[in-house]
């Protein structure tokens, strides 16, 4: 969707249902990681951070320590 809001609740309602969803949309969930909204890539790399396995965790946590800094993303 072009709105980014929609992404970020679609990826919600994806991390709400947990583990077998997040298997399930595995690869829609890597793609978000890449999306260029940091409030998309936060929830998709939460839920592989929580639920993947082997690289999968990997780059969901270099996603998130990526976007922690608030120096450099602000606050929100």
């Amino acid at each position: 969707d072009p709105d980014s809001g929609v992404r970020y609740w679609t990826l919600m309602g994806i991390l709400m249902r947990g583990e077998s969803a997040v298997t399930q949309h595995a690869a829609a969930l890597r793609d978000a990681m890449k999306d260029p909204a940091p409030s998309v890539r936060i929830p998709a790399a939460e839920a592989l951070g929580r639920y993947g396995k082997g690289p999968d965790v990997t780059t969901a946590l270099d996603t998130l320590m990526e976007l922690a800094p608030i120096d450099k993303n602000g606050l929100y």
